[in-house]
């Protein structure tokens, strides 16, 4: 029985930033759980999730009356959430709508790859933003990408494409925010550049 036990891997979380890192793990079963805030403001904030909760909508401060996705929602009742919008992902963006005048939720969860493959359609697309650093519009975006967006819109701010570069407010992207893409071609693949300039500073 001990010459089976040893030659059993030892499976769990790999990552010593992760709450429930295991230092004996030799192999990564994906298991990693993070402690993980956002600071939200009253009103609608425009956010994604580079760490989805752990329990999902039950995990949402009661400031939170409403949750808004790209043509979806729900909104807080007496027994729950109600509506369309009944999980979270890692390539959307969301509305929350808060009470509080300030509010930093901190939750337990599963961290969001950097490297996520992102599929737009025609029109509005709301969607997060992966790499775990800031990065410039032209650098973070391949070209491709950058030829069929008329238009990126955050909380507040935005950028217009005017062919040669986007002009506006709008001029980096980062973690944690959600963005409108406005793209005009029929379908669009892509994943984000690693970003380096603004991770350097």
């Amino acid at each position: 029985l001990d010459s089976l036990s040893a030659d059993v891997p030892i499976l769990g979380c790999m990552d010593d930033v992760a709450y429930n890192y295991n230092p004996d793990a030799i192999v990564d079963d994906g298991s990693c759980e993070y402690n993980f805030c956002l600071d939200l403001h009253y009103s609608a904030n425009l956010v994604s999730f580079s760490t989805l909760p752990a329990n999902g909508l039950d995990d949402i401060p009661d400031c939170i009356e409403a949750i808004l996705g790209e043509g979806e929602a729900s909104v807080h009742g007496d027994d729950g959430w109600y509506g369309t919008l009944t999980e979270f992902s890692c390539e959307d963006g969301y509305w929350l709508l808060s009470t509080c005048d300030e509010l930093q939720w901190c939750y337990e969860g599963m961290e969001c790859s950097d490297s996520i493959s992102y599929s737009l359609h025609e029109g509005a697309n709301l969607v997060s933003y992966s790499p775990s650093e800031c990065g410039y519009i032209e650098e973070v975006l391949p070209e491709d990408v950058q030829d069929c967006l008329i238009a990126i819109a955050g909380e507040g701010t935005a950028a217009l494409n005017l062919e040669d570069n986007f002009v506006g407010t709008l001029q980096s992207l980062c973690p944690d925010d959600g963005y409108w893409f406005f793209n005009t071609c029929e379908e669009l693949v892509f994943s984000y550049n690693e970003p380096t300039s603004l991770a350097r500073q």
